[in-house]
């Protein structure tokens, strides 16, 4: 029974879900250095102050190596949901609130991405 327990939670639950394919991936992190562009809209991003914090939410080390190098391009959210599947929608939105929440407030910019995030995530008609 403890054997049970400590291999459901071998894995941290910043760690990707199975079952996502190296584009989806690379699309959550996109997304998810998005998040973090828009939290802070005036500054650069210190990534040795950030780094700390996202591996506190327990991302993989291939997850925040992503989220580092799409920090180094401005992203578009328009262009990021393009074609986003409503599973990946899902996934990025319970980790993106707890980017937003990091600096517990959410700004427009953030309210904005979750927002569309959400609605990514309905069936479309």
């Amino acid at each position: 029974m403890i054997a049970n327990l400590k291999q459901s939670n071998a894995q941290p639950k910043g760690s990707q879900s199975a079952g996502l394919n190296a584009q989806q991936e690379q699309r959550v992190q996109r997304l998810l250095a998005y998040m973090v562009q828009v939290g802070h809209p005036d500054q650069k991003v210190d990534w040795e102050i950030l780094l700390p914090q996202l591996q506190a939410l327990g991302y993989q080390e291939e997850t925040l190596a992503g989220i580092r190098a799409a920090l180094k391009v401005p992203q578009s959210l328009e262009h990021l949901m393009e074609d986003l599947d409503t599973d990946v929608a899902a996934i990025v939105l319970s980790k993106a609130v707890g980017i937003a929440l990091l600096d517990r407030k959410v700004n427009s910019g953030e309210d904005r991405a979750l927002t569309v995030l959400l609605q990514a995530m309905q069936p479309s008609a």
